[in-house]
């Protein structure tokens, strides 16, 4: 560790006049404090979430993050968790910035080009192939496994009964299809539907219907606006000529470029009697696609209770369809709980190992989008220096026929708000699970560099190596690997705090997250706030 002193303050008893303004670098052992003032200094995080200001401030206050808030514009900013919208691209792409946004990403945050993207590649897929392609088992169960003490009620059958209202549940069977978004979903554009009559409209959903299911016109329909979340750009209806006359209506109301129409998802898993949809945190690290899965989903559950009987369903009742963090702003399920996990609806639904089997399933659709999404450098575009945070949301299907259940994947959310308005302590839990994975290798490496060497004989070389994967992952993350290779390479399978470091050494030929320019910048910044102190 080095100081910087004064001539004349270390000379004393010279008789020799010093100049006070020559300082000279003396080199010292390193001292705890000292460091934890320089690096203060020094570099500086910006958070731009309302919600995360008071999380990201604990986490940042802890045990070896000694940094402090300050605006993006701020050359010492080194790390940015931001909306999109205040995200500094242009730093991010000088490499003077780690920011949490990549740069495109509609494929995956676009509704419309999610779900035709998906159904299109499918649909190209030999029908021999479409069973092979989606495999379960690249998701080791042992490894996802989530203990419960949960006593069942069965009969000798191994059926599930609910004692209170004699119904049968679906027993502990889930399935994989080849198509895991409700379809077919119609793609339509905003100046077709305003330029267009209601029978050019009609006869464009009809060469759409063609060789698919015409039944389907008859039952309940989704539009969803594109580019709009937080459930404002979504309504429901009975049928599909329902839909198509309230088309024009709908764009004047709700302005976006794209629609998403696609039927409605009936059968669904409730909670207590109410329609739910999960929510699953996705982390993307870097250019690479390193791809990650935090196990604490929430349960997003609606207002009202949700009618069986299709044929008597409201579909103008939002709080009926409608599921959001709280179904209502202010409201506590059950009057104590605020936030509902996946084992709270096993526990309602009484089906043995569900959230396990749940989550392995989600698990397996996150990991096929992305190899769908490789070479789409045009829908997707991951980038040095940059991470993301997606909220991928998913009903869960009731299959009466077989009695399966399926995931079904709605869409995927760029930055959310990880119930921060809900649960400040989760939402505090989960950015620092983050942090453990963005910030935490290389900026401990940094420190130890800064330790190591200060600034008398510190090389360039000593920072260009600072970037690393998590020697130990979080336990409530999961690492499902790369997909920089389009899902050719080997998949390095779901990683724990006990099993990473076989999958550290995998990526070990390329860099996790930062480029050489901007541990160079850190470099330089070090050595222009010492020799200006």
């Amino acid at each position: 560790m080095t100081t910087i002193v004064n001539n004349n303050e270390n000379n004393n008893n010279s008789k020799k006049t010093e100049n006070p303004n020559i300082k000279t670098i003396v080199l010292q052992e390193p001292e705890d404090d000292f460091l934890d003032d320089i690096i203060t200094s020094i570099y500086k995080y910006h958070v731009s979430y309302p919600s995360l200001n008071i999380p990201m401030k604990i986490n940042f206050n802890s045990s070896g993050r000694k940094l402090q808030p300050t605006l993006p514009r701020d050359k010492r900013c080194i790390f940015q968790f931001a909306t999109r919208t205040k995200t500094d691209f242009k730093r991010i792409h000088s490499h003077t910035l780690v920011g949490s946004s990549f740069y495109l990403h509609s494929g995956l945050c676009d509704k419309s080009k999610l779900a035709i993207l998906i159904e299109d590649y499918f649909s190209k897929i030999p029908q021999n192939n479409v069973n092979n392609h989606i495999d379960s088992s690249t998701i080791d169960n042992t490894k996802l496994k989530i203990t419960t003490n949960v006593n069942n009620n069965s009969n000798n059958k191994g059926e599930i009964i609910d004692k209170t209202t004699k119904k049968k549940e679906y027993p502990n069977k889930l399935k994989n299809r080849h198509i895991f978004i409700p379809s077919p979903s119609i793609m339509i554009d905003k100046t077709f539907i305003i330029k267009s009559t209601i029978d050019q409209i009609k006869q464009f959903f009809n060469n759409k219907m063609i060789n698919k299911q015409k039944q389907q016109q008859q039952q309940p329909w989704c539009m969803k606006a594109s580019n709009v979340n937080n459930s404002l750009g979504v309504k429901f209806y009975k049928d599909l000529n329902t839909l198509i006359d309230d088309l024009k209506r709908f764009v004047n109301e709700i302005d976006d470029t794209t629609y998403l129409i696609q039927p409605y998802v009936n059968n669904v898993l409730t909670y207590q009697r109410k329609k739910c949809h999960v929510r699953l945190n996705v982390l993307i690290v870097g250019g690479n696609v390193n791809v990650f899965i935090h196990r604490d989903c929430i349960v997003h559950v609606a207002a009202k209770e949700i009618v069986n009987n299709s044929t008597k369903q409201d579909y103008n009742d939002r709080d009926v369809h409608v599921t959001n963090h709280l179904a209502k702003p202010g409201q506590d399920i059950d009057n104590e709980k605020k936030v509902i996990t996946l084992m709270d609806l096993e526990k309602d639904t009484k089906i043995p190992n569900l959230s396990n089997d749940l989550f392995q399933q989600m698990c397996t659709i996150i990991q096929d989008v992305f190899k769908i999404l490789h070479g789409r450098g045009d829908l997707f575009l991951p980038i040095e220096n940059s991470f993301e945070l997606f909220g991928a949301d998913f009903l869960i299907q009731c299959n009466d026929n077989d009695e399966s259940l399926k995931c079904i994947l709605l869409e995927i959310n760029s930055g959310p708000g990880l119930e921060g308005r809900v649960d400040r302590e989760l939402c505090t839990s989960i950015m620092n699970d983050t942090l453990q994975i963005v910030f935490d290798p290389w900026y401990s490496n940094l420190l130890n560099v800064i330790k190591g060497g200060g600034c008398s004989s510190m090389k360039k070389t000593d920072w260009m190596n600072i970037d690393a994967m998590p020697s130990i992952i979080p336990e409530r993350y999961c690492y499902l690997g790369s997909s920089s290779s389009g899902g050719n390479g080997k998949d390095e399978g779901v990683t724990t705090s006990n099993t990473s470091s076989s999958s550290s050494s995998s990526l070990a030929s390329s860099r996790f997250l930062l480029s050489d320019q901007f541990m160079e910048y850190l470099y330089k910044l070090y050595q222009f706030v010492l020799e200006n102190d």
